[in-house]
């Protein structure tokens, strides 16, 4: 039987930016073109204007991001984006990983399929024996009808 080390979370030092800890919740969406009308109905479905935003200087973010309080856009030339960017680079990279390892290779209509996979499997990592409660509360206040 193999072994599983638990991933602890680490504390953030008082003058750490907050953008370098490790998030408690990851959502991905696949975008198909991306256009700035693609980029801009994404964010402004699922990301709070107040927030702040960390990218790379893609041609359509200045744009797509104008209605954000605080973006920070970067030069990924030098691949540095695990540096500046460091979680967003991990999710990716182990998303990569997870369907290589198991799927092989993914067809592009099925491809959100697999990162709400993923993205679901990462945010219910932290519940360990509260799972099947959750699955019970989840089951019961469900209505398919």
């Amino acid at each position: 039987m193999a072994s599983q080390k638990r991933v602890q979370r680490k504390k953030m030092k008082l003058n750490q930016d907050p953008s370098y800890a490790m998030p408690k919740y990851l959502k991905m969406k696949v975008v198909e073109n991306g256009t700035i009308e693609e980029i801009k109905s994404t964010t402004e479905k699922s990301v709070d204007e107040s927030s702040s935003i960390k990218a790379d200087k893609a041609k359509a973010y200045p744009k797509s991001f104008r209605t954000y309080e605080k973006v920070e856009l970067y030069d990924m030339s030098k691949h540095e984006s695990g540096k500046i960017l460091p979680w967003s680079s991990k999710a990716i990279t182990n998303s990569k990983n997870l369907i290589k390892a198991i799927h092989h290779a993914v067809e592009a209509p099925y491809l959100q399929n697999y990162l709400n996979e993923f993205c679901f499997k990462y945010n219910r990592r932290y519940f360990g024996e509260k799972v099947f409660d959750r699955l019970v509360v989840a089951a019961v206040s469900f209505v398919w009808y």
